[in-house]
């Protein structure tokens, strides 16, 4: 993915601006940080991953902490600008098992496992009427950082989310939302928005001359070939024909007053993905981001 990158913008001043904005974890097994800033009490030892993880109701919003084998355990809340109490966790044990966290708004958490600590949200978020809204970040780097949860999210279509979806939204708090779709697609599903938004941008990026419609009748009536050649298609119009579009993109996420956003198109995989993974490859993410 990297010659996307270098087409749109130039790749060191990418990667230097967002490792600035988004890489701010330390490394694994307390390796020193690099030259920037980083809050090394939040992640220390070795990958947690596979101990324990976070989720979410779609309907009530209220959280879980899965953990996964035994061992001591503690969990710690905290957000994009509070850091955590490490002397009053939410919950501790040593057991595996699921358990019910008492917030149903927006929370990330500190979770201790054994002698290791990183900090964990929702990756796919309680949204009851759009299933595939993520956060696209929390995911290790090549040289062993983590990108920052609760900053960017990537979505599909925003035009039926209930009221306790927006006010989850809002807990978050999303300040941006970027719209690829055409004006067309704006028209026939006009999004949805949370109070705390305060710009929104749309970019209008076509996908050729196959509407989303046609490209879903064809997904229906299984023509996996032309969906595939549709697909491939697409991804070379964005490289050839948007880069003025995503170059824009680039630059509205390295603005930190933009902060939390939130970008999507229709179904949140195509135009949404492509984004996503101009994003995470720019950062040197080893995660596929979709």
């Amino acid at each position: 993915m990297k010659f996307l990158t270098d087409r749109i913008l130039s790749g060191t001043l990418l990667c230097s601006a967002a490792i600035l904005l988004f890489a701010a974890c330390s490394k694994d097994h307390n390796e020193e940080p690099g030259p920037v800033p980083v809050d090394t009490s939040l992640f220390k030892g070795s990958d947690i991953s596979s101990a324990a993880g976070i989720y979410s109701d779609a309907e009530t919003k209220v959280s879980s902490i899965e953990i996964y084998k035994n061992g001591n355990w503690a969990a710690y809340s905290l957000s994009n600008t509070k850091s955590p109490d490490f002397e009053k966790p939410v919950l501790k044990g040593y057991y595996a098992g699921s358990y019910a966290l008492a917030y149903n708004a927006y929370t990330q958490y500190c979770i201790e496992w054994e002698d290791s600590r990183a900090v964990v949200a929702p990756r796919q978020l309680p949204i009851e009427c759009q299933k595939n809204l993520r956060d696209l970040v929390g995911y290790k780097t090549k040289d062993g950082r983590y990108v920052k949860w609760g900053l960017l999210f990537r979505s599909g279509k925003l035009d039926e989310l209930t009221d306790s979806d927006l006010d989850y939204l809002a807990s978050i708090p999303v300040k941006t939302v970027i719209d690829f779709r055409n004006h067309s697609e704006i028209a026939s599903a006009p999004d949805k928005l949370p109070p705390t938004v305060v710009n929104t941008k749309n970019y209008n990026v076509l996908e050729g001359d196959t509407s989303v419609d046609d490209f879903m009748d064809s997904m229906n009536q299984g023509r996996y070939d032309y969906v595939r050649e549709t697909m491939i298609l697409s991804n070379e119009i964005f490289v050839r024909e948007h880069q003025e579009v995503f170059k824009a993109y680039l630059f509205d996420i390295l603005n930190e007053n933009n902060l939390p956003l939130l970008f999507h198109c229709t179904g949140g995989k195509d135009r949404a993905g492509f984004a996503s993974a101009l994003f995470l490859s720019a950062l040197g993410s080893i995660k596929r981001p979709f």
